[in-house]
């Protein structure tokens, strides 16, 4: 590597250390738990996801981000040596957009791309993740633009994991994990969209979205009732704040089933990331109804850290605790679990007796959801 090259990748890895830090406090303190390389790769990751959700936010017009995400997505299949991958991609795109590129996609904008997006390309290429992912994150871009009200809860879940469920996804190999916790990582990233969903109704309603499903509203509500909400509405939409975060809940309960299957001090940050975030619907909850519409709920620095130790010492006691229950294990079991422990995660047969243990009808619907929400994005990528 050239002196010029480390230059620009340590400029590059300033730059997305910089936007996580501002718009990321929660990922920022739970990345330092991280490996240096996974750290490094996470931040990029996220650095990439909201620059691209500024990006589209600030169109003007759906047209201009339907060519901005096309555009992108024909940058990434440029990146890609598979030829299956770049064809996929460019049959996804719909011919009109095509055209509208060719058009009106100017020399700033390719700028903007090859420069911005260098890194996560390279991210893309390096753990070999399915163009599918990609696609449904950024397609989710589009529906945030067209949004007013979401449908039904499934239509909730399409698109918390078209924009968080995605991202989870990404970062499971960035974080070592293995392909069996896809849908663990999923359910995290769209556990988390749940709860800023919750966190941020009356933001979302002054840009005349509401992402609560209608059903969880005992009456219709609309944009400017969550604005100017009267008392009897205030009481309507808080009930439905608590009906989205007890969904949350069933989110992070799945979610924390493959923490396991996360080597250990990559598990202690992810685990210190989802409890922080956690949090926040409980603060929601605490604070009541009288208090949402004060303010937008954070938590302090001192808060998550005392969340983010607590919750390392517990998973630090939990991998002791699986340590001593392996004197009793069978001789098979105890070459698994060494082998697992070398690796720093949990052993396929202590992970099936979890899942056993486990809420059964909560472990099926959620897996049924986060299926049809994949699918979702799958048929409209083809």
């Amino acid at each position: 590597m050239t002196k010029a090259q480390i230059i620009t990748d340590t400029q590059a890895a300033n730059n997305a250390q910089s936007i996580m830090q501002k718009h990321g406090k929660t990922f920022a303190l739970a990345a330092k738990l991280l490996t240096p390389s996974s750290r490094k790769d996470a931040t990029t990751l996220y650095a990439f996801a909201r620059t691209v959700d500024d990006w589209i936010d600030l169109t003007a017009t759906n047209k201009e981000a339907q060519a901005k995400v096309a555009a992108i997505e024909l940058y990434f299949s440029q990146q890609s040596d598979s030829h299956s991958i770049k064809h996929a991609i460019n049959h996804s795109i719909n011919h009109s957009i095509s055209q509208q590129i060719d058009q009106e996609i100017d020399t700033e904008i390719n700028q903007k791309i090859n420069h911005d997006y260098a890194d996560i390309a390279a991210i893309i290429t390096k753990y070999h993740v399915p163009k599918a992912v990609m696609h449904a994150f950024l397609q989710s871009q589009l529906h945030d633009e067209d949004c007013q009200q979401l449908a039904s809860q499934q239509a909730l879940i399409d698109y918390a994991y078209g924009v968080a469920g995605s991202i989870g996804r990404l970062m499971r190999p960035i974080i070592g994990a293995s392909v069996a916790s896809d849908n663990y990582a999923i359910s995290l990233g769209i556990a988390m969209q749940l709860t800023n969903i919750a966190r941020d109704v009356v933001e979302d309603a002054g840009r005349s979205r509401i992402y609560i499903p209608g059903n969880f509203f005992a009456t219709a509500i609309k944009p400017q009732n969550i604005e100017q909400a009267t008392e009897a509405e205030k009481a309507i939409i808080f009930d439905a704040i608590t009906k989205l975060l007890q969904l949350a809940d069933t989110y992070y309960a799945y979610a924390q089933l493959g923490y396991g299957l996360i080597p250990l001090r990559n598990r202690l940050s992810i685990a210190a990331a989802g409890a922080m975030y956690h949090a926040i619907g409980t603060t929601i909850l605490a604070r009541g109804q009288a208090k949402y519409w004060q303010g937008r709920v954070s938590l302090n620095l001192s808060t998550k850290c005392l969340i983010a130790i607590s919750t390392v010492f517990k998973t630090l006691l939990t991998s002791v605790a699986f340590l001593k229950d392996s004197a009793n294990q069978s001789a098979n079991q105890i070459d698994e679990w060494h082998d697992s422990l070398l690796n720093n995660s949990l052993p396929n047969s202590l992970h099936k007796q979890i899942q056993q243990n486990s809420d059964l009808d909560m472990v099926n619907n959620i897996t049924q959801s986060i299926q049809k929400a994949i699918t979702r994005y799958e048929l409209h990528s083809v």
